[in-house]
């Protein structure tokens, strides 16, 4: 057989095997976070999100499946004149999406968007999940501080695509690669001679098909599958440049960081480390971490192991949590007896409290909106007191509240003719109720004091209660680090 038309079929038999593989993991696609997806969607029909959109986009952002479907489906029903095809950019209408737009957009099943179950997956893919986050979350970090380009994070997601798609959907040759890899070899290499086509080539191939252009996937630094080796790249313009440049940094950071994984990158980190300062300061390593781990907060309950990062990155004897200014309170030692993600996600909101110059209500909002639900409490109310009328005044309201009207509560009345607000007042400890609700079975109440210097008011939430899953212990240790949140946001 003459060698031109060996290497036709050869490139042939290839594009076959892309073809068919890109079907199969465009079908079952990357395994979904479902919690963060019921969450994104009570938040978007409570109103959580209206006046705050960064909470929307980070919300998104911390699942890799959703993001990434939510990109593929904009591309899908895209409303593209004929003949500009190739200005349609993904990462831009996701930016801009309106928020009802968005809300019609998730009304849709979990399998739906993949038939992966999260929780079976093995170390290997929390890894890569890991290395696939902290890659983008490195790149949008240092595209912030330089004005670059707010495309970084989905940018990189995009590049990892192809990769992530092969470890769930060929786990088997995904583990065999990674072996070879652990020993020196490298990564796209040995892909290519087991699949006969590299991890960027399928991520490329796999934004193609959603009717992206060819020079579009290559502005947002996808690579391209060139006929002719010896052609010239593109023109880049000074904008795709710096996003090919910050997302090619982000994953490099990422390898770097994980030298048992990729040995051949070990030599890379006094490099990243040195940009990474000039950009970002003295601190830039544990800027991103903090970053990555806000970003994981919502797969840690599924995946424990996802903040349990390995690598430099995570030595905090060489990259120490950020040092706050020093504030006069006493700590809130109930954080620490959190479970793991809600620890994380309180931890989060006291660096903004830490920062913050007197009482700020978005710090309030941030804490009721996001904490709070995320702690599984459905809904509450903050009351606070008046002095001169004896009375505690609900303030502020939020969720769904069954158990208790409105109006204000005297708390001068005698304990045992109080209701529980009033009693909430007057104790040291949280107060426990169990009511039973027509709709929602048994709904558990617990309410509190506000301040530590002085009693400010009550705090008060509810939730329904399962007593085969909740743990009263726990849960009132969840209310106290709640609590205690509250009061050092309100400097009482």
């Amino acid at each position: 057989m003459p060698v031109s038309e060996a290497v036709s079929q050869a490139i042939s038999v290839s594009n076959k095997r892309l073809n068919r593989t890109l079907e199969y993991v465009s079908k079952l696609w990357i395994p979904l976070n479902k919690k963060t997806l019921s969450t994104i969607r009570e938040g978007l029909s409570n109103g959580k999100y209206d006046e705050d959109r960064k909470a929307l986009m980070n919300e998104l952002k911390s699942d890799l499946s959703l993001y990434t479907w939510c990109l593929r489906r904009l591309c899908e029903i895209a409303d593209v004149p004929e003949g500009q095809e190739n200005n349609f950019d993904p990462l831009r209408a996701f930016e801009q999406i309106e928020i009802d737009q968005l809300e019609e957009l998730l009304e849709v099943e979990p399998h739906e968007i993949s038939q992966h179950s999260l929780e079976s997956s093995n170390e290997e893919q929390v890894k890569l999940l890991q290395e696939a986050i902290l890659g983008a979350t490195t790149a949008e970090t240092l595209a912030e501080k330089q004005e670059g380009d707010s495309r970084a994070y989905g940018a990189t997601l995009l590049r990892q695509l192809g990769l992530t798609l092969i470890a769930w959907n060929y786990p088997s040759v995904f583990s065999e690669v990674m072996q070879k890899v652990k020993k020196g070899a490298d990564l796209d290499t040995e892909m290519t001679m087991k699949l006969g086509f590299s991890p960027a080539l399928l991520a490329t191939n796999v934004v193609r098909s959603w009717g992206v252009s060819q020079q579009k996937c290559y502005s947002l630094g996808l690579d391209l599958e060139r006929k002719d080796p010896r052609q010239p790249a593109p023109p880049q313009g000074q904008q795709e440049k710096f996003l090919w440049e910050v997302c090619e940094f982000g994953e490099r950071l990422a390898r770097a960081s994980n030298p048992e994984t990729y040995p051949r990158a070990a030599g890379d980190w006094d490099k990243v480390e040195l940009k990474v300062t000039q950009v970002l300061g003295k601190n830039g390593m544990t800027k991103i971490r903090n970053r990555f781990e806000r970003y994981c907060a919502h797969y840690v309950k599924a995946l424990p192991n996802m903040l349990f990062g390995t690598g430099t990155l995570f030595d905090k004897g060489r990259y120490p949590d950020l040092v706050k200014k020093k504030i006069h309170r006493p700590e809130n030692h109930f954080v620490e007896k959190c479970r793991a993600d809600l620890r994380l996600e309180i931890k989060h909101l006291y660096e903004e409290i830490d920062e913050a110059s007197g009482v700020d209500q978005s710090l309030v909002r941030s804490l009721v909106h996001d904490v709070i639900p995320f702690a599984g409490f459905a809904g509450g109310r903050i009351y606070t007191l008046d002095p001169t009328l004896g009375k505690l005044f609900p303030q502020l309201q939020f969720g769904e509240v069954r158990c208790l009207k409105g109006g204000a509560v005297d708390y001068t009345i005698k304990l045992e003719f109080a209701g529980l607000i009033a009693k909430a007042y007057q104790a040291t400890d949280p107060l426990l109720k169990l009511e039973d609700d027509s709709e929602y079975g048994r709904i558990l109440q617990i309410a509190g004091p506000v301040g530590k210097l002085r009693r400010l008011g009550v705090l008060y939430l509810e939730r329904r209660y399962n007593p085969a899953e909740d743990e009263q212990s726990q849960l009132v240790t969840h209310f106290q680090a709640i609590a205690g949140a509250l009061t050092d946001i309100l400097l009482v």
